[in-house]
């Protein structure tokens, strides 16, 4: 059975134009102020949601983004230009920006969402005399390799608290399961596939070798009497991982597996790769 393909969040996009009348002689805003607006709008909270006590930070890579989209590029075609990658993103167009006033209308008018919400972290500015782009991202923050013992530890209590809680995957139900134990004989043959679908860049039980999941666990002398896998791409945290399969049927049946007691866990990391990062869970019962 093909199991639903796990991805990385995609891409908010948000395009706005607004014209305001031209006065006969008026000065536009300069980057430094419009960024200022957006963050003093995120201070304060707009549209019914609270401020948030952190500042959006200007950044030269988002700042390219701005200026590309200056220049007529669409977000979509510069997001990860600049060697920056970005998980999501989201950019306004103000018309005729001719004084403070008029940016901040248009920015609580339109960009409101987008410049509270808690995920941004960067901004960047382009203006070309009365018009100006803004473009807001959440960085690509994929874990390094030597997280990997504090992942694996917080992979196995997301994991095991959703195992402790009855539910549905999909419209069959699941009871609540025992608790798994990370074995590193399994985590071995995890890094060894997620490795591989990274340098891949595509997710799948299925090795480049030709390999089932069974037959890795195998390979790394694992005697085993039930084997599963999940395989997810995009995410950034064991916690989303989860998460992700938890909401698809089968991936959630696996983890709800009240056969398996065992699990291994790994992660690949691989920027030029469509999802930049690749998670592996295989899961098993020994002999």
């Amino acid at each position: 059975m093909r199991l639903p393909r796990v991805r990385s969040l995609p891409f908010a996009l948000l395009v706005a134009s607004v014209l305001h009348a031209l006065p006969s002689t008026s000065a536009a805003q300069d980057a430094d102020d419009i960024r200022d607006a957006v963050n003093e709008m995120r201070a304060r909270g707009c549209g019914g949601a609270p401020g948030r006590n952190t500042r959006l930070r200007a950044n030269r890579h988002v700042n390219a983004m701005a200026e590309a989209l200056a220049r007529g590029a669409r977000l979509k075609q510069v997001v990860s230009d600049e060697n920056y990658r970005a998980l999501r993103s989201a950019s306004i167009h103000i018309s005729r920006a001719v004084d403070e006033a008029a940016v901040k209308r248009t920015l609580r008018a339109q960009f409101c969402a987008e410049a509270v919400d808690p995920d941004f972290e960067h901004i960047g500015v382009a203006r070309r005399g009365l018009e100006a782009w803004v473009v807001v991202t959440k960085a690509f923050d994929a874990p390094a390799v030597r997280d990997a013992p504090e992942i694996s530890r917080r992979m196995l209590m997301a994991v095991n608290a959703a195992r402790s809680k009855a539910r549905r995957c999909g419209s069959d139900p699941a009871p609540a399961a025992g608790p798994v134990r990370l074995s590193g004989v399994l985590e071995r043959a995890a890094r060894a596939h997620a490795a591989d679908v990274a340098n891949q860049g595509r997710m799948s039980h299925i090795g480049s070798d030709g390999s089932t999941p069974s037959q890795r666990a195998t390979r790394a002398n694992y005697a085993w009497r039930a084997v599963g896998e999940n395989v997810a791409a995009g995410q950034t945290t064991p916690e989303a991982a989860v998460q992700s399969w938890l909401e698809s049927p089968g991936h959630c049946t696996n983890l709800m597996g009240a056969r398996f007691t065992e699990m291994g866990i790994a992660y690949a990391v691989d920027l030029e790769s469509p999802d930049g990062i690749y998670w592996v869970q295989l899961l098993a019962t020994p002999r």
